[in-house]
């Protein structure tokens, strides 16, 4: 009889040590995927490659328009190279064209598909009315 309560209190000791180590796992894994969320949706992917002006006139295949394939790049463009009051011809030297121009305030040029995965991620650069770069943003479409 001493036996077998032994065997079920070890049996009970054994299931809680279990039960804590799963759940001191799940929570370390949930915090681990918040964190790698937190980082990829507050510029980490954007701020994983320096501009190369090459690689960001290139123009892609269909294929690689579902990645994001300036995205890498885009935080180095905004935090670096876009500075308030950079006149709007620099701009269009350095990164072409926009692919989208709502008006002459604003450009807009695709990064790719790089947050969400269905949307197209762009960088927005606003100019004020002498035509210089007022602010920049990374906006998900």
């Amino acid at each position: 009889m001493d036996r077998a309560n032994a065997r079920a209190r070890w049996s009970v000791g054994r299931r809680v040590k279990y039960v804590a180590t799963a759940v001191a796992g799940l929570v370390a894994l949930t915090v681990l995927l918040f964190a790698a969320f937190v980082w990829w949706t507050s510029g980490g992917v954007f701020m994983l490659d320096g501009f190369d002006q090459e690689a960001w006139l290139a123009i892609p295949s269909e294929d690689k328009r579902l990645t994001c394939y300036r995205g890498r790049m885009a935080g180095d463009i905004k935090n670096r190279l876009l500075k308030p009051g950079i006149p709007r011809a620099d701009v269009e030297r350095l990164l072409g064209l926009p692919d989208l121009s709502p008006d002459l305030q604003e450009y807009q040029y695709l990064l790719g598909v790089c947050t969400h995965g269905i949307d197209e991620d762009y960088l927005h650069i606003y100019f004020d009315a002498e035509r210089r770069v007022e602010r920049v943003a990374i906006i998900a479409h």
